[in-house]
C-alpha cells in the first residue's frame, strides 16, 4: 500500500490526479491524504511518512517550493530520510514552472523533486512513478 500526499488548491485537479494515481497504481493499493494549501502540505510532511508527495506549486497561501526548501533541513524530515537511506519523492506540478523553480528543487538534500507541467500528461506521470520505483498496474 502506497501512502500518498496530494495537495492542490483546485478541487477538480485534485480529483483528476487522485483518479489517475488510482488508475496507474491500483485504487486498492493507495492511501491518499488530500489537501488544498501550503499549510496542509507543511503540516502533513512534518507529521506523516509518505511514499510520495504530489503537490501543486502555486497556491493561494504560498508556493510549495518555499515550504519544501524550509522542510528539507527540518530535523524531523532529515532524520526520517536518513533513517530510510533515501530521499522523499516529490512531484511538483505547475502551469508556471520555470528553470529557477527547477533549480531550487534540484538543491534539496532530503527530497527528490521532479517538476511536472500542468496539465500533466499520462505518459510523463507514468514515467516518473516508474523512475521512483512504484509498481504500476497500468
Amino acid at each position: 500500500m502506497y501512502k500518498i500526499l496530494l495537495v492542490d488548491d483546485e478541487p477538480d485537479v485534485r480529483d483528476a490526479y487522485a483518479a489517475t494515481l488510482g488508475f496507474l497504481l491500483g485504487k486498492n493499493n493507495i492511501q491518499l491524504e488530500v489537501g488544498e494549501n501550503v499549510q496542509f502540505l507543511r503540516n502533513q510532511l512534518l507529521e506523516g511518512n509518505y511514499d510520495l508527495t504530489f503537490t501543486d506549486n502555486n497556491m493561494p497561501d504560498g508556493d510549495a517550493i518555499d515550504t519544501l526548501e524550509e522542510l528539507d533541513q527540518h530535523p524531523a524530515i532529515r532524520e526520517r530520510m536518513q533513517g530510510k537511506g533515501s530521499k522523499l519523492p516529490v512531484l511538483l506540478a505547475s502551469g508556471l514552472m520555470d528553470s529557477i523553480i527547477s533549480g531550487r528543487a534540484a538543491k534539496l538534500e532530503n527530497m527528490a523533486v521532479t517538476s511536472l507541467y500542468k496539465p500533466t500528461n499520462l505518459p510523463d506521470l507514468r514515467r516518473v512513478l516508474h523512475e521512483y520505483g512504484f509498481q504500476l498496474v497500468r
